[in-house]
């Protein structure tokens, strides 16, 4: 039976062509789901489960990754020299992390909408950041922080200043401030080696620069780059794919999750990618070849009406990856997703 294919940047979906249907057909399907819809309706509304918006769904996980897979795939490889002289090789995609230095006292709505989305403006404007991911979540301590992926290399100093000025709009840095006044050297260090993992000196350097600052500038961002899709799969798998676990869903996060709306979001850029279209099998037999007998490096999954190859593209021999990545490069193209070079 001819077959159509899915290309995605960690699998190629294969499946069987659909035959065109009748319009009695498509009729007659139309009815019958209608009726079974309504038969259900009234024994399935009192068992709806609540949703939550920080537990997310296995098909949400999979269009994040898939959006940042692209993102990655489409970022060439750069050499980004920093302020104080040193290079960082092979840049591909920088992960950003914004927390909130002191207690949070705003609604996760209010941050979302004042200080995410303001930094998100400035960053635009300051940075050429057009293609990226962002996702939040609730720490331990209970405050919202996001994580950020881009493709733009972002300098750690300048991105954290802008942050703590959006943030001390609402006085989160002159609580911090208050707070961190008060402490001794030793208090200081037992407060930063909770895990046991911190030596003195470590902490003593830190509590003199943040004095010699008067605590104006808390630490409140991390910046990493992604330099393989090793690096970028240990990002995902500890951040992205992460979400609150059943037992941590009391009823305060139950309600601040249905309160705020969606946790993640991107630009419009990597929603050109929802819908690739499909490609005729035939025309990609030797990729398809290949992923059936790398059993080493690609592993395969088969549904009942699908059958799916997983790989990871820096793995491939270039011959493949390249046919790949080739094909990306055109639909960007095509589709006018602004590629960074």
């Amino acid at each position: 039976m001819p077959s159509t294919i899915s290309i995605r940047p960690n699998r190629i979906t294969i499946t069987p062509r659909r035959e065109p249907q009748s319009a009695y057909s498509l009729y007659d399907k139309a009815i019958e789901k209608y009726r079974k819809s309504k038969n259900v309706e009234q024994y399935t509304e009192n068992f709806k489960a609540e949703k939550n918006a920080f537990k997310i769904s296995r098909a949400t996980k999979k269009k994040i990754f898939d959006s940042i897979n692209f993102l990655y795939a489409l970022s060439k490889p750069k050499t980004i020299e920093m302020k104080n002289g040193k290079k960082i090789y092979n840049h591909r995609a920088t992960f950003l992390t914004l927390t909130l230095p002191s207690a949070q006292k705003h609604t996760d709505v209010f941050l979302k909408k004042e200080c995410l989305n303001q930094l998100l403006v400035e960053l635009r404007k300051h940075y050429n950041f057009q293609n990226y991911v962002w996702k939040a979540e609730l720490q331990k301590n209970e405050n919202i922080h996001f994580h950020i992926v881009t493709d733009v290399y972002l300098d750690f100093q300048a991105v954290r200043r802008r942050w703590n000025r959006i943030l001390n709009k609402y006085d989160y840095v002159k609580n911090y401030q208050e707070k961190m006044q008060k402490l001794s050297l030793s208090e200081y260090h037992a407060m930063r080696n909770k895990t046991g993992k911190t030596d003195f000196s470590t902490s003593a350097g830190a509590f003199a620069r943040g004095r010699s600052s008067n605590w104006s500038n808390p630490n409140s961002i991390d910046i990493r780059s992604a330099h393989s899709s090793k690096d970028l799969g240990a990002y995902l798998a500890k951040y992205i794919a992460k979400d609150l676990e059943s037992e941590e869903m009391n009823e305060q996060t139950t309600a601040r999750g249905k309160a705020f709306g969606r946790i993640w979001s991107r630009s419009q850029s990597l929603c050109l990618f929802d819908s690739l279209g499909s490609a005729v099998a035939e025309e990609w037999e030797e990729v398809l070849q290949f992923c059936k007998n790398a059993t080493q490096t690609v592993k395969t999954v088969i549904g009942d009406y699908y059958k799916a190859y997983y790989f990871n593209l820096d793995n491939l021999p270039k011959f493949i990856s390249r046919q790949i990545y080739s094909f990306f490069y055109g639909m960007a193209r095509f589709r006018g997703y602004p590629l960074l070079h």
